[in-house]
């Protein structure tokens, strides 16, 4: 989905979800997590652009908890089998690329003024 629809779609939806999976999106840039969970993280952005393409408020919603809740942790097993990663380049890609087609021109916040930060559920 190029821009211009991108940003029809999300007009459809509330404002603050749009600002809640923009900050999930930024947040997720500076996780450090195994190999298995930013596979994870992938397919869970995939399904937000496939809400955010179908204006499909509950399923976006669904995608930005499962995503929060997908993030770091702060504790890793010893002897874990995978050791935790910064981003990898194809994710991350991907996540600026969906930030910059969901934040407004002028640099400020999806749906709202600069400097707004969302309340988490």
């Amino acid at each position: 989905m190029d821009r211009p629809e991108r940003e029809a779609s999300a007009a459809r939806l509330d404002p603050r979800t749009i600002r809640d999976l923009v900050s999930m999106l930024r947040e997720a840039q500076g996780w450090r997590l195994t190999d298995g969970k930013w596979q994870e993280v992938g397919r869970l952005v995939e399904d937000a652009e496939k809400a955010l393409a179908g204006g499909d408020a509950a399923a976006l919603r669904r995608s930005i908890d499962t995503l929060e809740v997908a993030g770091e942790v702060r504790i890793t097993r010893i002897g874990a089998a995978s050791t935790p990663q910064p981003v990898p380049p194809p994710i991350r890609d991907r996540l600026n690329r969906l930030v910059h087609q969901l934040s407004p021109p002028s640099g400020g916040h999806a749906g709202g003024a600069a400097g707004d930060r969302p309340s988490r559920r």
